[in-house]
């Protein structure tokens, strides 16, 4: 992901300087998504004789899918169109991800399956109708494009991950060794650890306790720590609160800085 890539490239660059170079190439370090779309893009203006579809932008894909939503027979009934719009486009990716996108709308589900299926039909008929894809299937549409003589390939290509490669992602790869790429894996360094599981009544409390747990790893001295928090995008707000009142008290009062 982003985040990881400035992750590696900051420790690419700390260990140039550390080596006493005054300059050096910037290290070509992508998440998986921008790579397949530097593919794309190097094929849609290398001049081949191949057609491409019109790759759509996150804005233009959530802009159809809400099109798609509002004038399906659920349209009417829906208050929040904008956030279920994004719950599709996130499962969209999801179903191609694990394979699973033949599947939609096969097996017995609730209401919202069937809302989804039935969207997910209408939404790739229209990027059929008007020779579009997205970011869920430039994937696969990137591994047929490593066949083409005047793409720019690789010579070397590094997988660096910590998380389970989807199916999606494990047969471009596969396609990349096919096509002559020196595909090689690496990961982070193994550590060795202590896991510990705690039972806590509520959400609220496991923040409280995370937090505690992270002001004592500050306080004996630890240079990095993790929290891991599902849901963060929602629940920001309500974790720093909550962490700045464990981490400074005195923070809270009146006319503290």
């Amino acid at each position: 992901n982003r985040r990881l890539a400035l992750e590696l490239s900051r420790e690419f660059d700390q260990s140039q300087f550390a080596a006493g170079l005054p300059a050096w190439e910037t290290a070509d370090i992508l998440p998986f998504q921008s790579f397949v779309e530097r593919l794309y893009e190097d094929a849609l203006y290398s001049g081949g004789d191949h057609a491409l579809p019109q790759l759509l932008t996150a804005s233009q894909e959530q802009e159809l899918w809400r099109s798609v939503i509002r004038t399906s027979a659920w349209g009417d009934s829906l208050l929040a169109l904008a956030q279920t719009a994004a719950d599709c486009r996130d499962a969209w990716m999801k179903a191609h991800q694990w394979r699973i996108d033949g599947a939609l709308g096969q097996f017995p589900g609730g209401e919202d399956a069937a809302a989804f299926a039935e969207w997910a039909k209408e939404y790739a008929r229209r990027c059929e109708r008007q020779n579009l894809t997205d970011a869920a299937r430039l994937t696969d549409a990137a591994a047929a494009l490593l066949a083409t003589a005047s793409l720019r390939r690789p010579r070397v290509l590094v997988v660096h991950t910590w998380d389970v490669i989807p199916p999606q992602i494990r047969l471009f790869l596969h396609a990349c060794a096919q096509h002559g790429i020196d595909l090689r894996e690496s990961g982070p360094v193994a550590l060795r650890g202590r896991t510990i599981r705690t039972a806590l009544g509520s959400r609220r409390e496991e923040l409280h306790a995370a937090a505690c747990w992270a002001r004592s790893r500050v306080q004996d001295g630890c240079a990095r720590i993790g929290v891991v928090v599902p849901e963060l995008a929602a629940r920001r707000k309500e974790v720093a609160r909550v962490f700045g009142r464990v981490m400074d008290p005195g923070g809270v009062l009146p006319g503290a800085p």
